[in-house]
This record gives structure tokens, sequence and C-alpha cells, in this order.
């Protein structure tokens, strides 16, 4: 008989080390601690940090006390041709940080400091995949440390734009909020003392992803959720309510939000409003992948997206001249898809994420519109994309934008496909010249929902035609076909414009408005070189441009938790679109506009058995599993939503100036994090363990 408890642990102590070792490597293990006392990174801050003009916390969690990593920097020279950045993150080893088109590995620029033999080295990545060193090495070091403290800072210089198009991004100006797209950026960073210049390691899951403005002006503390809740009368919230996330890898939601849920949340009743920008609430950010949201009006069964966001996103603001209008004869649905990922397969997880909508009563001079072009109905819907690597042709023809009465100003631009989407164009023609394109080079759906393009605003002239293409790159035999569901593809141009006119669809099978139909090609390539992309394939030097003027507001967006959605999704029928037309015209905004040839594409037939309509019921809550794409080889860098050490809040980001201030936190945690499949510690303590315990 075991009489006490020390006895049972004597006797039990083989077990009891086997079962303390499994709960070790089971449960995620964190190496985050709260820094009250003097590190060196406090200490830099207080010599260095005013050199710098501004700063950005990623993974800054709401307590202002916790992030993973801190980013520091100053345009510098006289011309600001330059830029000095200063990363600081909890680590040993290695600290990377770069520029990703799309918010991941394939498309990203990055530059990698080991501390090794103390050097920076410049890389870029075309996959999930080890990164490939750049033959041009653009970074200088300039100063660095790693102490005791297990802290990394370095500090290295860049030219804004290299001239490289094939290996660097141009660090673009990002600085007015509601027009330019902010930069979205990733970091990584790793222990292995191993890593130098030559030999890189994977970082499982150390890492993040998140979003800058490089070009604000220093002391510019304003932020989008500030400026939104200033020019706001009110605002509400919708989304899921204790919605319990199923234990898949891959689940897309819909929750649908009738014009009286939208009352019951906040939304005036009986009038109409102007909404002018949104915020994402998010509890899970380790599971809430990206959502997007989409306006309707009764009787239209067309669907428009007014809002998307990805992990390290931030709150939107429209134009100060426009706003959607909302009420009950012009927007007065809701649609929210969200992209759940659980890659644990974890079960009982509730989530409460959501959408919180700014309006004011007093309305702005123009009505926002959002014209879709390319295959808007999903008019391809059940025809297979195509095996191998597939180019499709849409275009939209200049009789579509001639029944606008004044130019068009486009503020914004969204480029969507899904999983098997690679490169997607978009031409704006007049006069048989391409005078505006925008390209997505490494289109990464599992990132975001669409692709924000970063520009300036530019002029849609009445007449002007068209032309969208989506490459699609299929290794399922045939197996992806064109449809509503995420698993399906599609090939969507979003142009969020003002003045409002009525313009909402142009491109394929538009049956129901012959002004608006255009054509469609589609063509099987030889191999990926026919794509053209120019990122990751040949160097080619050219004259790096000076920055462009700034304009007001050129602020960091700072995104903060609010309350909890109140209202529950309805589960009534979805309907879409168009609202109130206005007469006068815009203010233009001059750009600098390419020209070139544009060949003609043929049209082709429409494919008989096309469907004429959406369907006007929901589609299903749990929508089928994304394919995936990614290789089977680990990779370097892999940016998702899925690391669990992403902030409560999904990224929240403040830009201040680096002086020490009552708004900088007076405490900050640099956690790194590691879990059970991306670090082979745990493993190695569980076999240890077995063999303890059976030896």
């Amino acid at each position: 008989m075991i009489s006490t408890p020390l006895a049972f642990i004597r006797h039990h102590h083989n077990r009891l080390a086997l079962i303390l070792c499994i709960i070790t490597v089971l449960v995620p293990i964190s190496l985050c601690f709260n820094i009250n006392e003097e590190n060196d990174y406090t200490l830099w801050h207080n010599s260095d940090a005013n050199t710098y003009d501004n700063y950005v916390y990623i993974g800054l969690k709401e307590d202002q006390t916790d992030a993973q990593v801190a980013i520091h920097w100053s345009l510098i020279g006289d011309d600001e041709k330059s830029i000095q950045v200063c990363l600081v993150a909890e680590a040993k080893g290695w600290l990377a940080f770069g520029l990703a088109e799309s918010g991941g590995m394939p498309g990203s620029d990055i530059v990698v400091y080991s501390k090794s033999d103390d050097k920076l080295t410049d890389y870029y990545a075309t996959k999930y995949a080890a990164p490939v060193m750049d033959d041009s090495q653009d970074w200088t070091l300039r100063d660095s440390s790693a102490s005791t403290d297990n802290f990394i800072i370095w500090e290295g210089e860049r030219l804004v734009d290299t001239g490289d198009v094939h290996h660097d991004w141009k660090f673009l100006d990002d600085s007015i909020i509601g027009v330019h797209a902010p930069t979205r950026i990733i970091v990584a960073w790793g222990d292995d003392m191993s890593v130098s210049a030559d030999q890189l390691v994977y970082h499982g899951n150390n890492r993040a992803a998140g979003e800058a403005r490089f070009f604000v002006g220093p002391g510019e503390e304003a932020s989008t959720l500030a400026l939104l809740e200033e020019e706001s009368d009110g605002s509400l919230v919708v989304g899921a309510v204790d919605y319990v996330i199923p234990s898949s890898e891959t689940t897309y939601a819909d929750f649908s939000f009738s014009y009286n849920d939208m009352v019951a949340a906040g939304l005036p009743d009986g009038e109409e409003i102007h909404v002018i920008g949104f915020a994402p609430i998010v509890n899970h950010v380790e599971n809430v992948h990206h959502f997007t949201l989409y306006a309707q009006t009764d009787g239209n069964d067309i669907e428009s997206m007014v809002y998307v966001w990805a992990a390290g996103g931030s709150a939107q603001i429209l134009p100060s001249q426009a706003g959607f209008r909302f009420g009950p004869n012009a927007y007065n649905h809701l649609e929210l898809e969200i992209h759940y990922d659980n890659p644990l397969f974890t079960s009982g997880i509730v989530d409460s994420s959501g959408v919180q909508i700014f309006y004011t009563r007093t309305f702005r001079e123009y009505d926002a519109g959002v014209f879709q072009v390319g295959d808007p109905m999903v008019m391809l819907q059940g025809q297979q994309v195509g095996t191998g690597i597939t180019k499709h042709t849409f275009t939209c023809p200049s009789t579509c934008t001639q029944r606008s009465d004044v130019p068009l100003t486009i503020f914004g631009e969204g480029l969507h496909m899904h999983a098997i989407g690679a490169t997607m164009n978009h031409r704006l023609i007049r006069n048989n010249e391409v005078v505006h394109e925008n390209t997505v080079q490494y289109f990464d759906f599992e990132q975001s929902g669409a692709y924000l393009v970063p520009q300036d605003s530019y002029v849609l002239e009445p007449g002007d035609s068209m032309e969208t293409e989506c490459f699609y790159k299929d290794s399922t035999n045939g197996n992806v076909k064109f449809g509503l569901s995420s698993s399906d593809e599609m090939c969507i141009t979003f142009m969020w414009y003002f003045p409002k006119r009525n313009l909402e669809f142009c491109g394929f099978n538009i049956f129901f408005d012959t002004d608006c139909l255009g054509s469609y090609n589609r063509e099987t390539l030889d191999d990926e070189g026919e794509i053209g992309r120019t990122f990751g394939i040949e160097r080619q030097v050219t004259t790096s441009p000076t920055r462009g003027p700034s304009k007001y507001p050129s602020v960091m967006p700072t995104v903060t938790m609010t309350k909890e959605p109140t209202v529950a999704p309805s589960n009534k029928e979805i309907s879409a679109a168009p609202s109130t037309d206005q007469s006068s015209s815009p203010t233009l905004l001059k750009t600098s506009l390419p020209s070139s040839n544009l060949s003609e594409v043929s049209p082709t037939g429409f494919p008989s058995d096309a469907p004429t309509f959406f369907p006007t019921t929901n589609p299903s809550m749990y929508k089928t599993q994304i394919p995936s794409a990614s290789p089977n080889t680990a990779p370097f860098f892999e940016m998702t939503s899925s690391a669990p050490t992403l902030s409560p809040i999904g990224m929240e980001f403040t830009t201040v100036p680096s002086t020490p201030s009552d708004d900088m936190p007076s405490s900050l945690s640099f956690c790194a994090l590691c879990n059970m499949f991306h670090n082979a510690v745990p493993s190695m303590i569980l076999t240890f363990c077995v063999l303890f315990y059976y030896g």
C-alpha cells in the first residue's frame, strides 16, 4: 500500500514524468515576458529612438504592453530617396523584415540580419519556400546589437527605389488614407545561431504580418480610427455572435444582415445616411484569416464588395468627398463572409468577430459606387478553369462607360481571384492605348480576399474601355471550376469610385445590359514564363523616381477593440447594389498615365451552360475547403493569420513621433512562441521521456 503522497510520487515517478512531458509538448510554450525593468531596447529607445521619425509595433496588444516586433524608420536625405529602418525583436540568432506584395511569402522582398556574421543580406521570394539571395545587395548595416536580454536590434539603410524591379519592391508613397493602400510587411525571427548570409533556417511560428505607412511625416499622430470617430455621427457593429468555429482546418462562414438587423445594431431607422468607413473587430486573430463585407439593395441579387480585411489589416476611411449611401431604398442588406482557420482542429472556440461601420447624417458631396468588371456575375460558373497554366481575358466595351455624363474618380481598386489565382492585370484603355494598368504579380488568396492596389486616384473618362486578365495555376487535373464558393474560382476587378452612376457590372455575359456586354477568351500557356511577371525573373536596372507630394491625411492607422456585436445575423435572403444617382461632376485628380498599344481581343460566344443569374438563396454556411496551393516543402517564411502570436484584435499599429511621450507604452513584451508543429524541441523532449519511461 502507498501510504503518503511522497511515496506515491516515488512509486510512479516514471509515469508522472511521461505525463509532464506530454503536457509540455501539447501545450504551446510561451516565451513572452513583461518588460518592466530596464533592457537593451528601452536603453536604445531612450538614447537613439528620437533619431527616427516614426515607428510601429506589430502585434501590439490591447493593454499596450505586449508586442512582437518594433519597427522604427525615417526617410533620409534632402531628396528623401533613402530610408533608414530599425528592427527590434526578442531573438538570439536572426531577425528578418520584408515588403510583401500580397501580404505573404510569394512576391516578397526580404532582408535578413544574422548575428553569427553581423550582416544584413538581401533576399527575395516567389513562393512558400526558402528565399533566394539577391545578386545585388542593396541594404547597408548601420548598427546592430544582440544582448544577453535576447534582443536583436539592427539598423539598416536602403534606397527607396533601388531600380531593381526584378528583386526589390519600391517603398511607395502610402500617405493618403482613403486612397493609398498601406504597405504590407512581413517579419520573422529565430534563435538559431547557425544562421548566416548563406544559411537560413525555417522560422516556425516566429513570424508576423502587418501594415505600415512609411511616408507619413514626423509627428503625424492621427489614425484612421480617430478620423472615423471624429467625422462620423455614429456607428453600428455587424458580425458573428458567439459563433462556434468548426474543428476543421478551413471554414467559410456567411452571416447575413437585413435592414432591420442593421437598425437594431444602430443604423438610423427610416433615413438615408453616408457610410464613410469600416474598422475590423477580431476576437481570435489566430483563427480569423480574412473577411469580406458585401452590400446589397433589396430586389437586386448582386453583391458589391465594400470592405475587405486580412490579418495585419486596419480600418478604412473613404475619401472626404464620398460615402456609400445606406437606407431603406439604398444599400439595405449586408453579407459578411469570414474565412476561419483552425489548423490544430481545436473544438469549442467561440468567436464574435465582425465589422464596425461608421456613418454620417451629413451627406458628403458624392455617393460612392462599386463598379465590377471581368466576370462580375460569375457567368462562367460550373466551367473548368483549365489544367496547368491558363490565361482568361475579359473585356468591357467603351459603350458601357459612355453612359456616364461625367468623368469618374477611381479611389480604390481590388483584384479578386481565389486559391489557384497566380497573377491578375487590369487595364484602362483610351483611344486604343493603355492609360492606366494595375497588376498583382503574386496573388495570394491565403492572405486576403482581394489585392488592394497601392496607387493614386485616377480618372475614368466616358468612353474608356477595360481589359481584365486572370492567370491560374491548376495542379488538380482540372477539378477547379468557376463558381461562388471559395473553393471555386473568380476573376473580378472591384473599382470604388465617385460620383455614383448607373455603372455596376461590365464584362462577360452581361446579357441584361448590352452596352456593358464584353468578350471573353481563354488560352492555355506552355510555361509560367508566359505569365509576364517581372519580380523574381531577371534583373533590369531603371531610373529611381523621386518621392511624390504628400497630402493630408497622411497617417498610420490604429485599430482598437470595440464593443462586441449585439445583433445576431438573420437567415433572410440577400440581394444587392445600386443607390441614388447624382448629377454633379467630381473634382478630378490629375495623374500621369503611361501609354502603349494594346492588341485587340476577339470576342467569343457564350457557353450554353453558363448561368444567367446569381442564386437568390445564401450559400452554405460551411463552404468547401480550399484546395491547398502550398508546396510540400516547408516554407522559410509563411505569413498566415494562424500564428498564435498575433494581437487579439489583428495587428494593431500606432504611428507616433519617436520621441518618448505619454502615448508610448510604458512597458513592452516581445513574444516568441513555438508549438509542436514548428519546433523540434518538444518532439525531442517527448522522445527522451518515452525512452526514460521504458528504460
